[in-house]
């Protein structure tokens, strides 16, 4: 189940158009793999980590888009 977090969390990159690849089945992988801790995988740029969940091609551009809007990720977590 997700947690409020978890579940803004899924929506923005499943939505957002910066993280292309990611829909909700895979943002919702993501989250089930790292839960909590998965806004620290990305600001961490993790890219090996991500990559055991979306593969190493989406992994970095997943950890590109995060760190380019990493104001707006740092909102949607605090909220």
């Amino acid at each position: 189940m997700l947690t409020p977090v978890g579940e803004a969390l899924v929506r923005h990159l499943a939505q957002d158009a910066a993280f292309a690849g990611i829909g909700p089945v895979t943002a919702g992988r993501l989250w089930n793999r790292f839960g909590d801790d998965l806004p620290r995988v990305l600001s961490d740029g993790d890219a090996d980590a991500l990559a055991s969940v979306v593969g190493e091609e989406r992994a970095s551009s997943l950890v590109i888009a995060w760190r380019e809007r990493q104001a707006l990720g740092d909102i949607v977590v605090w909220l």
